[in-house]
């Protein structure tokens, strides 16, 4: 069979059309790799974006859970066994308001409790990768039981604020605050 009676058999496919097959497939496959690397950058910003989410929520109950801790430690009894004369309560107005501080001065001014020793600085160590949790606890005001002048049992409400710091290297710090109220007999 020679050339011309080759396209003679098939006239659908002149000469003119020769390698068209060949770019239309070069196109196709220069498609499909762009539409497979826009799907690959949209899945690496979607789990970027599910890890930062994921971070953050764990902070945020990591938060909660140091807020929930200090409100334990304030329902005691006894005061736990203190190392320093304030024992992280603050009296009122003796601090700035916590909730707008920077990380150094939580570093500095933050409380935590260490099991069998009662209330201690949190030491300065490097910043860790775990979240850092700290706490201040504020005295905001006693409530008596009786408004009267001459009362002499000092039964009532002592309230307390409850400002709590968390913050991870990948997260933005979430600081939450609660009021406290205690029955003081």
């Amino acid at each position: 069979m020679t050339l011309a009676n080759r396209y003679e058999r098939f006239p659908c496919y002149p000469e003119t059309h020769r390698g068209a097959v060949l770019a239309v497939a070069l196109v196709l496959l220069l498609a499909l790799t762009a539409l497979a690397l826009a799907a690959s950058q949209t899945t690496r910003t979607n789990a970027r974006r599910a890890l930062a989410e994921e971070t953050a929520d764990r902070t945020l109950q990591s938060a909660e859970a140091t807020l929930r801790y200090a409100e334990s430690l304030l329902e005691q009894d006894e005061a736990p066994a203190c190392e320093r004369s304030r024992c992280g309560i603050y009296s009122l107005g003796s601090v700035p308001n916590p909730a707008g501080q920077s990380s150094a001065w939580w570093d500095e001014h933050g409380w935590r409790s260490s099991v069998g020793k009662g209330w201690t600085p949190l030491p300065r160590a490097p910043k860790s990768p775990a979240a850092q949790n700290l706490f201040v606890i504020e005295e905001l005001q006693f409530l008596p039981d009786s408004l009267a002048i001459s009362a002499i049992d000092r039964a009532g409400w002592m309230f307390y604020r409850v400002t709590t710091y968390s913050a991870s290297p990948t997260a933005k710090p979430v600081i939450l605050q609660s009021t406290f109220s205690k029955r003081v007999p």
